[in-house]
């Protein structure tokens, strides 16, 4: 981090902004839904829903998501975008920082759709299965400016409804 601290210091007048943040998150917790059985075990015996009404739950649960990030962005006077497809996401924060400056705070909320690990319903033999599956998903970023004095902005929050 040194030689990028001297880096950005030694080119300030050159930046717009630096995008610095994590390729990995480290979860210290404990995720029930990481294969189809124990996402079945969560539904059955803590949701106690039925299977079949598991994929309506969660999208339920994904768009009171999304309208949380839509009003923080709103009540922030950030922009809230809706991506699909491939963006570059530095690109669009340095677009709007372009056209709206900002020294400290939420910058943008982008909703961006990426194929991600999920669940799907299928029939089983006595009752329907939740197995693992990949598909396009709601993925939440809120990227706010959080230090002034620096010339960066980060993710501060990565959420899949």
């Amino acid at each position: 981090m040194k030689t990028l601290s001297r880096f950005v210091t030694k080119f300030t007048s050159l930046i717009v902004t630096v995008l610095s943040c994590f390729d990995r998150v480290i979860l210290k917790a404990y995720l029930p839904i990481t294969n189809g059985p124990a996402l079945e075990g969560f539904v059955d015996h803590v949701l106690k829903i039925r299977r079949c009404e598991f994929m309506a739950f969660a999208e339920k649960q994904s768009q009171t998501l999304v309208d949380y990030a839509q009003r923080m962005a709103r009540e922030a006077g950030a922009e809230y975008r809706f991506l699909q497809g491939y963006h570059r996401k530095d690109k669009l924060v340095d677009e709007i920082l372009r056209q709206r400056p900002i020294v400290n705070g939420l910058i943008c909320v982008l909703c961006c759709m990426e194929t991600c690990p999920s669940f799907k319903l299928i029939r089983g033999k006595d009752r329907p299965r939740l197995v693992n599956a990949r598909r396009p998903q709601r993925v939440l970023s809120r990227l706010a400016r959080t230090r002034p004095k620096e010339h960066s902005w980060k993710p501060s929050a990565r959420m899949k409804p």
